[in-house]
């Protein structure tokens, strides 16, 4: 995949992407457990509990995303050298493919994500290739998604699928 890094779009100023490492991994964590704030509100677990679950939900998470997308980048997203979140994507026969992407809390609501994915629309369509991904309904990100004209096409398990198609595109069959 061609993602530039650093971003070449000007609202994203500063940030990269860079590989995951292993010295990234307590980081992950964190910022994994961030983004499962309304699980915990909801079934709310001590913290010795709490973080050896988000541990070995983040090891399996990478585990299964190295398993069944070869090739995937697992990219941390910098700015200005700081860690502020995550963007792991690949390739799904003809879709460019975000697996996962995810913010800081403090990052977020400030159109960062917006423009990181309309840089991958922009490279979607210079790949001549659908974007898509999975989002869980409820994800406030969701509505971003519908914003930026993702098309929910099916439900998959707790997850609806969506998909960006660049202008002119054919629909090609849903992988």
């Amino acid at each position: 995949m061609t993602l530039s890094v650093p971003f070449r779009n000007e609202r994203i100023a500063g940030c990269r992407l860079r590989p995951t490492t292993s010295e990234d991994f307590s980081w992950q964590v964190t910022l994994f457990s961030s983004t499962r704030e309304m699980d915990r509100e909801k079934a709310p677990l001590p913290d010795d509990q709490w973080w050896p679950l988000m541990e070995m939900q983040v090891l399996a998470q990478e585990s299964y995303y190295r398993e069944h997308y070869p090739g995937c980048r697992l990219d941390v997203i910098e700015r200005n050298g700081e860690r502020i979140g995550r963007l792991y994507t690949g390739f799904v026969g003809p879709e460019l493919r975000v697996m996962d992407i995810a913010l800081l809390p403090a990052c977020r609501n400030q159109g960062l994500g917006t423009a990181i994915l309309t840089e991958l629309m922009e490279i979607a369509t210079s790949l001549e290739r659908p974007l898509s991904l999975h989002v869980e309904p409820f994800n406030p990100a969701h509505r971003l998604y519908q914003r930026l004209g993702f098309q929910a096409l099916e439900m998959r398990g707790i997850y609806q699928y969506m998909r960006w198609l660049p202008k002119g595109h054919e629909v090609p069959s849903v992988a």
